[in-house]
């Protein structure tokens, strides 16, 4: 999530069958802490032309 968070990239590596994992904080004084919402996330390989999807399970997040 390089927006709106500075930085550079990061490559994320898995294993054969697609298990990975990432951990991240994301901070911006445009949410309320308390305030929850469902997410899925998706990764591809290459954002103009994807040939590889990997897709979380959908879950809720609380910001603090």
């Amino acid at each position: 999530m390089p927006l709106p968070n500075t930085g550079p990239l990061i490559t994320v590596t898995t294993m054969a069958n697609g298990d990975g994992s990432l951990d991240f904080e994301f901070r911006t004084l445009m949410i309320m802490a308390g305030t929850t919402n469902d997410v899925m996330y998706r990764l591809v390989d290459n954002e103009v032309n994807p040939t590889t999807e990997l897709r979380s399970a959908c879950m809720t997040i609380a910001a603090q």
